[in-house]
């Protein structure tokens, strides 16, 4: 029942989303972005003929790209003739482009952009007429993120998607595209805090962030007595200590070595068995030993001498897999102990129960 609600409301949706874009598709394809006469003498003053006509031409491309539904070709378009000359209208044509493209948060800055021209003394009325409706739309429908942090401590940064926002943001709503979005907060001294959420159109979210301080460091054991019966345990500095990072990547570049050379292994093979297939084809007594006899042999040299080179990098991939895991091995037999004082002395181990104690201990 769940599911099957969620796909009639999808449905809705989305015939709502349609019916929505074909009006306003109709609307913004009958709006002008030069208006009327009046309007683009004042638009255009100051600049060259020439400029106006690259400008007029770029409008032109901008509405087909529109009319065929190509929102990135049409963006591209735009954006070139506003840097020519800005018009409302430009604007407006320029905001729908990112709308159908789900950048609502550009969108609705171009819209209020296009509304700020108007103010300035712009003249566009069929833009004017369409505005408001636009961005009362959008409005609705991007949803928004306020972050909300407890005493934010000081230095302390906000990323949307990895762009850094700044700090004063924080306890304010933030629209934002719909759509997964990651949200990282950090400060000095504090552990970082990341979340991944999902927003749906018309959103309201209200994500609170507590950010930990970190824990001080543990204090340092005092160095044993001279006499001690039972040698103490040198502590872990980490499961992500020096060694384990060597031995890692010394296992990653033995694997994609051999990989390496099973996989040309297997194209040297191939192509071998595709050269000796043209050969028989042919039927030749010479076995194709003149490429210029047949079309087809100039086919099989080539395979031929793809297999030659394909053998070649296989054997570079398995002497490189050799290196590596004979240096794989030297890593893991020679790693120096990680405690400088133990390494210097020996190597120890001890098993104590109830105070009573053995100790083993050896030099490399």
């Amino acid at each position: 029942m769940i599911q099957a609600g969620a796909r009639v409301r999808s449905r809705h949706g989305r015939g709502h989303r349609l019916a929505r874009w074909a009006l306003m598709s109709s609307l913004v394809c009958g709006a002008s972005s030069f208006g009327s006469r009046a309007s683009a003498q004042s638009q255009t003053a100051g600049r060259s003929a020439e400029e106006v006509a690259v400008a007029q031409q770029l409008y032109q491309d901008a509405r087909q790209h529109q009319r065929d539904k190509q929102w990135v070709d049409c963006e591209m378009s735009l954006d070139k003739a506003i840097g020519i000359l800005e018009t409302p209208g430009l604007r407006f044509h320029l905001a729908f482009c990112k709308e159908q493209q789900h950048r609502w948060v550009e969108a609705l800055v171009d819209y209020r952009r296009a509304s700020q021209l108007l103010d300035e003394g712009a003249n566009a009325p069929d833009v004017a007429e369409l505005l408001p409706a636009a961005i009362k739309n959008l409005e609705e429908v991007t949803p928004s993120l306020q972050l909300m942090v407890h005493e934010p401590p000081e230095g302390v940064e906000l990323y949307l998607d990895g762009k850094r926002l700044g700090a004063k943001l924080l306890g304010s709503p933030i629209p934002v595209d719909p759509g997964g979005r990651r949200v990282d907060v950090v400060a000095p001294d504090h552990q970082p805090f990341t979340q991944v959420l999902n927003l749906l159109p018309k959103d309201r979210r209200q994500l609170r962030i507590e950010l930990v301080p970190d824990r001080p460091p543990a204090p340092a054991r005092p160095a044993p007595e001279t006499g001690e019966t039972v040698p103490r345990v040198a502590v872990d500095s980490g499961p992500m200590t020096a060694q384990v990072v060597v031995l890692a990547t010394e296992a990653l570049f033995t694997l994609g070595a051999l990989g390496t050379g099973v996989w040309f292994t297997s194209e040297a093979a191939e192509n071998r068995r595709a050269r000796d297939r043209i050969v028989a084809e042919i039927n030749s007594p010479d076995g194709c030993a003149d490429p210029n006899a047949d079309p087809r042999c100039v086919v099989a040299h080539d395979a031929d001498r793809d297999a030659i080179n394909d053998r070649r990098i296989a054997s570079v991939g398995y002497i490189a897999a050799g290196v590596g895991a004979a240096t794989f091995l030297a890593t893991w037999l020679l790693w120096p102990d990680p405690d400088p004082e133990e390494a210097t002395r020996s190597t120890r181990f001890a098993l104590s129960a109830r105070g009573l104690g053995v100790a083993l201990s050896g030099r490399f």
